[in-house]
């Protein structure tokens, strides 16, 4: 097996060392300060209302945004950045999936994946190691794992189990893609990702952040999200090895769309919110504080549109790393790992380009 490189062709083993560019040191030890808020966003686009969904982020004090694919919808990712900018700064902490919207503009020279990786390095304390919309970063203590399922990239699955595979010592995970399956949207989309990544992502404790249908819907605490199995019904949620919680949130400001899906009352009992133009919906940020009230493993989150109304609201409790049932019960606190590496598997990404750039940062 070989891996393309600028005209050139490296065996399986050397693509493999290629590919083990390893997070820092610091950003592994480091634990997730108190208050740190994150904006959970999909689908901005760069009118009017998506400015104003940036003024949002930016009054409510957000620290990071974790975008869940389809930027701008112009393919020009200079005018995305452009608008990000004005608004936010040009080091403001910005970590991405690719969305179907984006896939033509993300690899060329000067695309969503360049600007991205450049605002990247240009964030103190940020680690990340990938492919930008195919990645893994930490920051803040927490792990964002990006996947590119349904829209870029090949072997997704198999480098989100490997990353997921070294993230135990980790309180806090989120994996991020831009589509989902249809059951887990509640307008027209059709399924785009198997349920493997929901799996894996639910075993570890991660939770699945989606984006592409241009509405909002959440779940409960879920124990299986093929069978659609709740572990509770209650806005108090909890992330821990075998549970997760799964939303969409495509309210970004490019267009809004109603509920087609999950009409009936009890119909659908695994949604806690379900927000679209059905409901009169406005465009909206879901925001998540971790580490809060003295706990670590307690975040607390709302989505707020662009007229300050609060129109969800729950907290996240997770039993994640030392906070598991197990490492309790031993007094054990997981220690982190001083180094996090790519799966060999990687490798088989046709699609996936390693460039002069991505080989210094090895060294």
């Amino acid at each position: 097996m070989s891996m393309p490189f600028k005209g050139l062709s490296f065996g399986l083993g050397f693509a493999a060392t290629l590919l083990i560019c390893l997070i820092s040191r610091p950003a592994l030890s480091e634990t997730t300060p108190p208050d740190f808020k994150v904006a959970f966003i999909g689908d901005l686009g760069v009118g009017s209302k998506s400015k104003k969904v940036l003024k949002l982020i930016r009054d409510e004090k957000a620290q990071l945004i974790l975008h869940q694919g389809d930027f701008d919808y112009r393919n020009n990712p200079a005018a995305w950045e452009t608008m990000v900018d004005s608004i936010l700064g040009s080091d403001f902490p910005y970590i991405a999936s690719a969305g179907n919207h984006d896939a033509q503009d993300w690899f060329p020279a000067n695309g969503f994946r360049d600007r991205l990786n450049q605002r990247a390095a240009r964030v103190a304390g940020m680690s990340c190691t990938g492919d930008h919309g195919v990645k893994v970063c930490v920051y803040k203590g927490m792990m964002f794992v990006t996947s590119g399922v349904g829209s870029i990239g090949r072997s997704n699955l198999t480098y989100l189990q490997g990353v997921l595979q070294q993230s135990d010592p980790f309180v806090w995970k989120v994996c991020s893609w831009h589509k989902q399956q249809k059951s887990y949207q509640v307008g027209g989309k059709s399924t785009a990702v198997p349920w493997d990544f929901y799996r894996a992502c639910r075993e570890h404790g991660a939770i699945v952040a989606q984006g592409h249908e241009h509405n909002y819907s959440r779940t409960y605490t879920m124990s299986n999200f093929e069978q659609h199995q709740v572990h509770h019904r209650s806005n108090n949620l909890l992330v821990g090895a075998g549970l997760s919680l799964a939303f969409t949130q495509g309210l970004g400001g490019e267009s809004l769309r109603g509920q087609d899906l999950c009409l009936r009352k009890g119909e659908c009992p695994y949604w806690a919110s379900i927000y679209t133009s059905t409901q009169n919906a406005e465009p909206s940020v879901l925001f998540c504080s971790f580490h809060v009230d003295g706990q670590e493993n307690k975040a607390r989150c709302y989505l707020k549109n662009i007229k300050n109304a609060i129109i969800d609201d729950f907290t996240i409790t997770s039993e994640n790393g030392p906070f598991a049932p197990s490492a309790k019960k031993i007094a054990k606190k997981l220690e982190r790992p001083t180094t996090l590496s790519f799966p060999t598997e990687m490798s088989t990404m046709d699609d996936l380009w390693i460039t002069k750039e991505d080989l210094k940062e090895c060294e």
